[in-house]
């Protein structure tokens, strides 16, 4: 897990706290504050998790990513390929231009959320070349509980730390 120095007493801190554990220092900056405060006080729905992982997270490979928002993510991205492949065949061919980009644009956070699935069950990111076992694994296997190498259970820790 990353760790990071609190500007203010210089103990090291993992880069997702909030706050130093020693003095308090506040690490996050204020416009993280206030779109934490917004999540937690709404949740998050399907479409946000893919918001979430698409834009936020797009490329983050460390971490843990609870079934939760690893299912928000695919079942996002499988409506929006749907309707674009549809739009294809029905409204124009031409659709299928964006459609492709979309496509290729979610390779990355797709490999990115698996691997931190991955990481949530307490197992390297390299079993996602492992085609049956690591993908059954990524679906259906609950999270290690506590921390583990990867960092702190995302099912008691704000998921946009």
């Amino acid at each position: 897990m990353p760790l990071i120095n609190c500007k203010e007493c210089n103990t090291e801190v993992s880069d997702r706290a909030a706050t130093c554990v020693k003095c308090g220092y506040p690490l996050k900056e204020e416009s993280d504050k206030e779109w934490d405060d917004v999540i937690s006080s709404i949740g998050l729905s399907h479409f946000d998790y893919f918001k979430l992982c698409f834009f936020k997270k797009y490329a983050t490979f460390d971490g843990r990513a609870r079934r939760k928002e690893y299912w928000g993510f695919w079942i996002s991205a499988w409506v929006i390929c749907l309707v674009s492949i549809l739009a294809a065949a029905f409204i124009s061919p031409f659709m299928i231009i964006p459609a492709s980009f979309f496509i290729m644009a979610i390779i990355i956070p797709t490999l990115a959320v698996c691997v931190r699935r991955l990481h949530d069950t307490g197992r390297s990111g390299t079993w996602i070349l492992v085609p049956l076992v690591g993908l059954l694994i990524v679906a259906f296997a609950d999270s290690q509980p506590g921390e583990n190498d990867y960092g702190p259970n995302p099912k008691g820790v704000d998921i946009l730390d």
